[in-house]
């Protein structure tokens, strides 16, 4: 037997029931499709979502009543920090707001303040992950750079970032997760790469912006083909949000340590 295939039997070995595979779909910057078309979307495949929401932007502020309804459904609202800062290379990042001046105090400031107004306004969701946003692991630059993957890791028990692989169960980053940004995917191309994760025995982290329409969009038809494969699918692939997964993940790993 490869060293790929007892690979793929260890990675199935943590997974519930008979699964041989897990996938979540997580969604950033609470964009408006993913309240008009995303969640209903979930809703009506009877699946979860995790979404990761900037506390300080509109599509927190203006719909609270929203995502506190969703997550009473079983949908994650996830730390997107307050106010989405990126590298200055991005045009739309705002002076001030650009994470080559950010001090690790500032940034960890920033997180504590959107888990607080998360906790706030969803009290009976009492764990949650964070998503980097733009997918940026790191403040300053050149020789003042350094990683904010520590201070993820001290408050959540996973964080989302970048990436086109599926996670390994046994050996991934729990707290800098690799997703694949699908926008603009075919029904096809999404199924494709849940499948080949499973077949791996591996974890499928999905990043989708725009659902339909608004930024970085996946067209909502082929979204829904997707939705409706892991549906079909349930007995042999676990979908669940980013926190279930990872949580499961750690006891897993603590068991196998006994």
């Amino acid at each position: 037997m490869s060293d790929a295939d007892l690979s793929g039997i260890r990675a199935r070995s943590f997974w519930p029931d008979k699964c041989e595979g897990a996938v979540s779909l997580s969604f950033d910057d609470a964009a408006p499709t993913h309240r008009e078309i995303a969640i209903p979307l979930l809703d009506r495949y009877d699946l979860p979502g995790t979404f990761y929401v900037p506390t300080g932007g509109s599509g927190w502020l203006d719909h609270i009543p929203f995502w506190r309804n969703a997550a009473a459904r079983g949908h994650e609202i996830g730390n997107h920090s307050v106010n989405h800062p990126c590298s200055r290379n991005f045009d739309f990042v705002s002076p001030g707001n650009d994470i080559e001046s950010f001090s690790m105090d500032r940034y960890e400031a920033e997180v504590l303040e959107a888990t607080a107004n998360i906790r706030q306004a969803i009290p009976d969701q009492t764990v949650f992950s964070y998503c980097y946003p733009c997918y940026h692991s790191w403040i300053g630059s050149g020789a003042t750079r350094e990683s904010i993957v520590p201070v993820v890791a001290r408050h959540f028990p996973a964080g989302r970032g970048g990436g086109e692989r599926p996670n390994h169960p046994e050996h991934c980053e729990l707290e800098y997760l690799w997703a694949c940004d699908a926008s603009g995917w075919t029904t096809e191309q999404l199924v494709s790469y849940a499948e080949e994760a499973v077949d791996q025995g591996r974890w499928s982290v999905f990043c989708f912006h725009g659902v339909g329409g608004d930024h970085i969009s996946v067209d909502d038809k082929a979204f829904e083909g997707l939705l409706s494969h892991l549906a079909e699918q349930k007995d042999r692939i676990w979908t669940d949000t980013v926190v279930n997964v990872a949580i499961s993940i750690l006891k897993k790993r603590a068991d196998l340590k006994t």
